[in-house]
């Protein structure tokens, strides 16, 4: 229609069927909305089977069926069953024929409406077979979504990950005294992924070397605990975090054993863990192993920090003595370590091919990596790498942070990942309780 020469009532009809274009428009890509098919990343426990989610986030789409194909290194992992998701999502349909290689799928035949949003549609049980350290991606190969009108949405994967760890150690600390002293001797877990939740153990020692006095808490939240001491020999005790969800991970100091040397000069107890239990604060159990500890009453007669003991095991007498350079700060063997070294790094100070060795070896093919190389070393001592960047003035040492630490009985291998720049020295340290 025209009016004064303008033509009226086109733009509005245009725009209203503009609209209703739009609106079928999106109607029609129904089949473009996003979703995601996502796998779990885990630290697992060498040797145990646990169960790994599969979930979907399809926002307000109705989710009516999934395929996908996931990957995973056989090696480290089997596959050992699978469970199904929540609601219409419960029986998984799967295919294992090919090592390493995953097919599942499964259908929503009960609800045109439901589920939307993220939701579990799978469990897969694996059991891991890798050695503490080692790990295993888990990609997608392929996958693929739909609605419940089978209109395919577009998908984004998300992979998963499993790392195996080293199981939770529960251990006693090694002590040497000097008879007929008080001393106390830490009862440790170490859990570096999970938080700790509950412990028990029972500790076994000999009572004509050493005997028990009291039991106090460790660091908090286990600075309370429950004990029993009826039985000669031995204490069992139990630990409970009431306090947080989140912590302590890591070295947690659980309790105090509190003891009086009874032993004679050279005397020693094992101080043995059974019947260890540890908990997250899940309150799921953990795998755990023990790490026994051991008390040697020691007289120092002349208090040079070396026993009585050691110096008339190698000497013949208890007592340093300048003739026979057996003193503290003597080298009786000539190599360049001291008998107080060789006594704190378990060496013979009598025998010139006894010594602690270390050196420094570029790793190959690894520009920028070294390996700092050290022997002997014994289950008793604690070994801490250090290193620093300038030697000039007070020199600041800095723990060595490992991407590798390998053992092959007589030697430990330290692989340092960022040994660039002008210079770096390295040191080791011993500790023995």
């Amino acid at each position: 229609m025209k009016t004064n020469g303008k033509m009226t009532g086109m733009t509005p009809k245009g725009c209203t069927a503009w609209a209703w274009a739009l609106a079928f428009l999106a109607v029609a890509c129904g089949g473009l909305k996003a979703a995601t098919i996502q796998l779990a990343t885990t630290n697992a426990y060498s040797g145990i089977t646990f169960a790994l989610p599969l979930t979907v986030e399809c926002g307000a789409a109705a989710l009516g069926r999934y395929d996908a194909t996931i990957n995973y290194n056989p090696s480290i992992l089997q596959v050992a069953g699978f469970s199904g998701g929540t609601g219409e999502f419960d029986s998984p349909q799967f295919s294992t024929n090919s090592a390493g290689r995953i097919i599942l799928s499964d259908e929503n035949w009960s609800s045109l409406h439901s589920p939307t949003g993220s939701f579990l549609v799978a469990q897969i049980a694996f059991k891991a077979l890798g050695t503490p350290g080692s790990s295993s991606p888990l990609t997608f190969e392929s996958a693929a979504l739909y609605d419940t009108d089978g209109n395919s949405l577009s998908v984004t994967t998300s992979n998963g990950a499993v790392v195996l760890e080293t199981p939770v150690r529960i251990r006693v600390g090694s002590t040497n005294v000097i008879g007929g002293t008080s001393f106390s001797v830490p009862l440790m877990v170490e859990s570096w992924v999970n938080a700790l939740g509950r412990y028990e153990a029972e500790v076994s020692f000999n009572t004509n070397v050493v005997k028990l006095q009291s039991v106090t808490g460790g660091s908090s939240p286990f600075n309370s605990l429950m004990a029993n001491t009826n039985i000669p020999g031995k204490v069992v005790l139990i630990g409970e975090n009431m306090v947080s969800l989140d912590s302590p991970t890591g070295l947690v100091t659980v309790a105090q054993l509190n003891f009086l040397a009874v032993g004679g000069v050279g005397t020693s107890s094992a101080l043995a863990l059974a019947n260890t239990s540890v908990l997250n604060t899940d309150a799921a159990t953990m795998t755990s192993s023990n790490m026994n500890g051991m008390v040697n009453v020691d007289l120092d007669s002349d208090a040079d920090h070396i026993p009585d003991w050691w110096l008339q095991q190698y000497f013949g007498h208890p007592t340093s003595q300048g003739n026979d350079h057996s003193r503290a700060g003597d080298d009786a063997s000539g190599t360049g370590q001291n008998n107080l070294f060789k006594y704190v790094a378990g060496l013979d100070p009598t025998n010139a091919a006894s010594r602690f060795l270390m050196r420094v070896e570029p790793v190959p093919g690894q520009p920028g990596h070294m390996n700092f190389i050290f022997s002997p070393r014994w289950n008793d001592r604690t070994y801490t790498p250090l290193f620093c960047t300038n030697l000039l003035g007070s020199p600041s040492w800095s723990a060595l942070t490992s991407t590798n630490v390998s053992d092959n009985g007589t030697e430990r291998t330290v692989t340092d990942p960022d040994a660039t720049g002008d210079s770096k020295f390295y040191r080791i340290q011993i500790t023995w309780p």
